[in-house]
């Protein structure tokens, strides 16, 4: 039995699939937030599977830009991407295809010109693979038992934090400019648009999941939102922006000054210096590690000129999409940094799904680490090495936003 997939028309559409959503993730849809995902729709966002009138099936997409590596002392870019989410199937209806149909649907009418780049965020990790997504940035959670957290002697307090009412004019102002200064330069980051700031400054009760409203550190060139436990003894950093590493030491002295805390706790990118700021290393454990953004390529030759890289060469590349059959064999061509991909048949010297290119694409992640785990296969270890190389980024890519 198929489940024909269209468009959702209609306020009462609307609500039958936000319904749906709710049923599959087992919490209702406040107004204010449903408001706001409202104004990141088109017209024809809204997908839904359909079962003799009834949505079966629903998933939504919207356009948005992401951050992209420059490589070789080259500035990053913004590149069009496609955001995949809201994606949910009946209980009735499991495993009768709707996902593969409604995500076939989403794939098709992306323009690949505008959007070479698919993006989404995963409740679980096991599902979206098979489609083509790559986890391309990955968070990990540290622990600091702020009690005798004492610095290296040799990173005394920059100073020039100030801390302000969240909702204040000044810092309504100050956190927007600062965001986009730390978007533009970090790959993976998305511009955050106004109704989620508004959104932010809101500060719905159900965001705060027992813990207290957001209170804020403030840097010229960065700022630490947190909230603390209800027994105050835990200081749960909800975002940390720092555009230069003066502001981010001077955010993490703040952050340890704070009275009766016992611990903080931070999601971040993996390679973060916070562990080598204090004198005992042990008072700072990694307690998880997650997947947060991942990509799709939907178009091999855009996405891979879009960006630029580390190291000059040429590299033929193979890549498989057994999904979606975006795939083939193109010769990937760098100078100066700046590259331009074809269509070849000349023989490949990597061969690799495309999922594992997504994963690699925002230079966060080892192609070597990869082929150990034979999801990429090399011509040659200098080949390897080489293409691992180029697409390194200068800077470890981070979500900028969870959508």
């Amino acid at each position: 039995m198929t489940f024909p997939v269209r468009t959702a028309t209609g306020d009462t559409e609307l609500r039958a699939a936000d319904h749906l959503f709710e049923v599959a993730f087992g919490r209702l849809t406040s107004d204010v937030v449903r408001s706001f995902v409202r104004t990141l729709l088109e017209p024809d966002s809204v997908i839904v599977a359909d079962d003799a009138g009834r949505p079966v099936g629903t998933a939504l997409d919207f356009p948005m830009s992401m951050t992209v590596p420059g490589g070789g002392g080259h500035r990053t870019r913004e590149v069009g991407v496609r955001a995949v989410t809201g994606i949910a199937v009946a209980p009735t209806h499991r495993r009768r295809g709707i996902l593969r149909a409604m995500m076939t649907t989403l794939l098709t009418r992306a323009d690949p010109v505008a959007t070479p780049l698919a993006a989404l965020t995963a409740t679980e990790g096991g599902i979206y693979g098979r489609f083509g997504f790559g986890v391309a940035t990955v968070g990990e959670q540290l622990s600091v038992d702020r009690r005798f957290a004492t610095f290296h002697r040799g990173l005394p307090d920059p100073g020039g934090v100030v801390t302000l009412p969240f909702d204040s004019d000044e810092v309504r102002a100050a956190l927007p400019e600062i965001y986009t200064r730390w978007q533009r330069s970090t790959p993976g980051a998305q511009p955050r648009p106004r109704s989620l700031w508004e959104l932010e400054f809101t500060d719905p009760e159900e965001f705060r999941r027992g813990r207290s409203e957001k209170f804020l550190f403030l840097h010229d060139d960065g700022y630490a939102l947190f909230r603390r436990s209800s027994d105050r003894t835990t200081a749960h950093v909800v975002e940390l922006v720092a555009v230069t590493e003066t502001a981010r030491l001077a955010l993490w002295h703040a952050l340890c000054g704070l009275d009766l805390v016992e611990t903080i706790e931070i999601v971040t990118a993996p390679g973060d210096p916070a562990p080598l700021y204090f004198e005992d290393q042990r008072l700072t454990k990694t307690t998880g590690r997650y997947d947060e953004g991942w990509l799709r390529i939907l178009d091999v030759a855009r996405a891979l000129e879009a960006r630029t890289y580390g190291r000059d060469g040429r590299v033929v590349i193979e890549v498989k999409d057994e999904f979606f059959g975006v795939g083939g064999t193109f010769a990937l061509t760098v100078g100066g940094g700046e590259a331009t991909c074809v269509p070849t048949t000349a023989t490949a010297d990597l061969r690799l799904p495309i999922d594992t290119l997504g994963a690699l694409y925002l230079g966060g992640r080892s192609a070597v680490q990869f082929a150990r785990a034979g999801r990429l296969d090399a011509r040659t270890p200098q080949m390897l090495h080489h293409f691992d190389a180029a697409m390194r980024g200068d800077v470890m890519p981070q979500l900028g936003w969870h959508f």
